[in-house]
């Protein structure tokens, strides 16, 4: 009796994930996609399609341009606690591959590595003043999230320099910087992004487990860009500081 139970037992668990690997996929969307868009109210997801195991799904996040994001879920890996998929999303200007896993307990990013072109960058960024040329790599990107927030961040990030425009109801600024830098850590428990010209810093970029973001522009930001800052700061200096909301669908006392 000990081993029948034993093989029915094992036989309805491979039932399950065999049935949750082909399950469709817009089933499964159907069942955390209000959880999704509350966390993330500007979200658009447009299509889902194929299974858990292997499908796409074409989506738009604020004003960026939508993407496709293709999966491929490894089925043995179901049976050792967890999801590994290998990801692929494009876009227009956007290249990204990457490797994940998710468990009851987190979901991990790994091997996050490609290109984000700036006509990608500036259909968002130019409600905010902000035009940028050039090309942002991304350079082995890892991050780990607990379901709430980002636990573990690390991966290096080049940009090929290039004119980046600030304009204002008052002024245009522009400058022409040369080729930067940047590092991913997390800590705080905050999500740091430090943006550096020759191992100096130039601007850094916070995140918050509310949603917030913070962006501070070094002194010497303008000054290799070749404009002179009013009051003339000191290049190590925050000379002007800014801040959004970009995740609204954050709670304000995660932390």
């Amino acid at each position: 009796m000990k081993h029948l139970l034993l093989y029915v037992g094992l036989g309805l668990s491979a039932f399950a994930a065999f049935a949750i690997i082909f399950a469709p996929a817009s089933a499964v969307w159907l069942l955390i996609g209000d959880r999704v868009e509350a966390t993330l109210p500007q979200l658009r997801v447009f299509s889902v399609d194929g299974t858990v195991w292997s499908g796409s799904s074409d989506f738009q996040y604020q004003e960026f341009p939508v993407s496709y994001l293709e999966w491929n879920l490894d089925p043995l890996s179901v049976f050792g606690g967890s999801a590994d998929m290998d990801l692929n999303l494009t876009g227009e200007g956007l290249r990204i591959q990457a490797h994940g896993s998710i468990s009851a307990r987190q979901m991990e990013i790994q091997q996050f590595s490609g290109f984000v072109d700036s006509d990608y960058i500036n259909a968002a960024s130019q409600q905010y003043g902000l035009t940028f040329s050039g090309r942002l790599d991304i350079v082995r990107l890892l991050v780990t999230f607990d379901h709430r927030w980002v636990t573990e961040a690390s991966g290096k990030f080049n940009w090929d320099g290039g004119r980046v425009i600030f304009q204002s109801a008052a002024q245009v600024q522009v400058l022409d910087l040369p080729p930067l830098s940047g590092k991913l850590y997390s800590g705080d428990p905050q999500l740091h992004l430090d943006v550096q010209h020759e191992q100096e810093p130039v601007l850094e970029v916070i995140l918050k487990p509310t949603g917030w973001a913070a962006v501070n522009l070094k002194g010497r930001l303008f000054e290799i860009g070749g404009i002179t800052w009013p009051g003339g700061p000191d290049p190590d200096a925050t000379a002007l500081r800014v801040e959004e909301r970009i995740f609204p669908g954050l709670s304000e006392d995660s932390s």
